[in-house]
């Protein structure tokens, strides 16, 4: 392996006779790259995976949806000029304990189970890896249950039991656009360590039960606890940052938010977002009419912290953090049904 600045990391690959990688005998040089990825946060991991590397670019999931709607948002729709810099390269809280990162294990460590192997001997994203099981859904405290809770306004297929977009106001596109600003360690203790991401959830385990008295040097001990929970270990960053619901404190206290507060949005299923206006919301209309769809349903949603993890975590593992994320109101009795949108 070799970086940007082709510094050689070398390793020892024990190989089965399947031609898969058991284990790797490494130094403390290629677990340094492997923990890196944890500062990384959510919008650098997109921007850095759709680069042309020796493998070919990828999503994020609806991450890189998110960041790329981000990317073409008209900044009068922004609160300052700064703003999109922000969301698109987000401040590293520990970009200085960062190493550089040979991109292709970036890749592979977020979209396969068997890293090791595909990335030193395939060569190749398998697209069979990308595929995530449903994940348990999370343990959410009963401080966190009581924060304020956003409105949203769904547009629902009955017969697909899924989500086509939302309508939605300031305090639920400045919680999602704050996704793009979470280092990836935070996302995962966030997200319970389930989040489906490849081997990035055994990873974050691995490190949680590395003894830190035995494995870090002293002069960097206090480096596990900040890459377990980098939230906490700069809070006067991040502070600057999100406007939080899922931290525990109601949206906007932080900052002055995103996205202006006099306009309505459109989130789609994969969380691409882009102002209201009826003729974006007929599109939508539209494109699912073409596939037969004609069961549409209006539902009222109300969105809490469990919901808004809920859509961080399939926003990182799916291509549908919406129906994924909010499953549960797709059961209830819809509010009312429709044949033409109704906002």
């Amino acid at each position: 392996m070799a970086s940007s600045q082709q510094k050689k990391i070398s390793l020892t690959l024990v190989i089965n006779e399947k031609n898969e990688v058991l284990y790797a005998e490494a130094d403390n040089d290629f677990v340094d790259v492997l923990l890196s990825v944890f500062t990384l946060p959510l919008g650098t991991i997109s921007r850095l995976v759709s680069m042309e590397t020796t493998v070919q670019p990828c999503r994020f999931n609806c991450t890189s949806s998110l960041h790329h709607s981000t990317e073409n948002l008209d900044p009068k729709f922004l609160t300052s000029d700064d703003n999109r810099g922000k969301l698109l390269n987000p401040i590293n809280p520990m970009e200085a304990d960062s190493k550089k990162l040979v991109l292709d294990l970036v890749k592979f460590s977020l979209r396969s189970k068997t890293t090791l192997t595909d990335v030193f001997l395939r060569k190749k994203l398998n697209i069979q890896n990308f595929q995530t099981r449903p994940q348990p859904n999370l343990k959410i405290s009963e401080l966190q249950q009581k924060v304020r809770r956003m409105k949203l306004k769904v547009m629902i297929s009955e017969s697909k039991s899924r989500i086509l977009f939302a309508q939605a106001e300031r305090d639920f596109i400045d919680q999602i656009l704050s996704f793009l600003t979470i280092p990836l360690a935070a996302a995962e203790r966030l997200v319970q360590c389930n989040s489906g991401l490849g081997c990035i959830d055994n990873l974050y385990k691995s490190l949680a039960n590395l003894d830190e008295t035995s494995f870090f040097s002293s002069k960097v001990r206090d480096l596990k606890d900040k890459l377990l929970n980098p939230l906490n270990s700069s809070n006067k960053i991040i502070n600057q940052l999100l406007p939080f619901y899922i931290l525990g404190a109601p949206s906007h206290t932080c900052c002055t938010g995103y996205v202006t507060s006099k306009t309505m949005f459109i989130v789609a299923d994969d969380l691409s977002i882009k102002p209201y206006s009826l003729h974006a919301a007929l599109t939508f209309l539209h494109e699912y009419s073409k596939d037969g769809g004609q069961d549409l349903g209006v539902r009222d949603v109300s969105v809490g912290v469990n919901e808004v993890l809920e859509i961080l975590k399939a926003a990182m593992s799916s291509s549908s953090a919406l129906t994924t994320g909010l499953r549960p109101f797709l059961s209830a009795d819809l509010v009312h049904r429709s044949d033409c949108i109704v906002m």
